[in-house]
């Protein structure tokens, strides 16, 4: 092997250690913040719940829209007797 085939394996060494040490190393200091830093769970937690109030809201709304289209649809299928009450049809 030539010195540019060792600088290649070192370097895809390295590269390929870096890439596994990368989500360890981050993870470790997820963990260890978390640790120190009460708030800012607290912080997270008062997000997710500010979140899911929003969904629960717009599902409301969907659900209201559903039932607005089935009462449109219904009145579309019952269309000749709208069209027989209509003055002028």
């Amino acid at each position: 092997m030539n010195s540019k085939d060792v600088a290649v394996i070192l370097i895809m060494i390295c590269s390929f250690a870096t890439a596994l040490a990368f989500p360890l190393v981050r993870a470790w200091s997820r963990r260890i913040d978390s640790r120190h830093g009460g708030d800012h769970l607290a912080d997270d937690v008062a997000e997710l719940r500010d979140r899911v109030a929003e969904l629960e809201a717009a599902s409301a709304h969907v659900a209201e829209l559903e039932e607005r289209l089935d009462f449109a649809e219904r009145l579309l299928a019952k269309g000749d007797v709208v069209r027989e009450r209509l003055p002028g049809a």
